[in-house]
């Protein structure tokens, strides 16, 4: 039974996150993401179910830290509404 490598899932991240920046969700291509990754693309499967998977694994820290820094000034009771607004 083969393990997965987290230097194989990271050429995958940076892979897609290559091909979503220049192609965006809808255009971009698992095969490519695969391909740059230097992978087959039955082998990026192991490590991802598909491209909306791969994609919320890379959004997800992101999402999570965007939440955090909005919320870390915001306390109950404070007038900080026009600062979210803003944001």
């Amino acid at each position: 039974m083969q393990y997965l490598k987290d230097e194989i899932k990271n050429s995958i991240i940076s892979a897609a996150l290559n091909e979503f920046e220049e192609k965006g969700f809808s255009d971009a291509s698992i095969r490519n993401i695969a391909k740059n990754a230097g992978i087959a693309t039955g082998n990026l499967y192991r490590y991802f179910n598909g491209k909306e998977h791969l994609f919320n694994c890379i959004m997800e820290p992101v999402s999570e830290r965007f939440t955090s820094l909005i919320f870390s000034d915001f306390k109950a009771g404070s007038n900080n509404l026009p600062v979210l607004a803003d944001v």
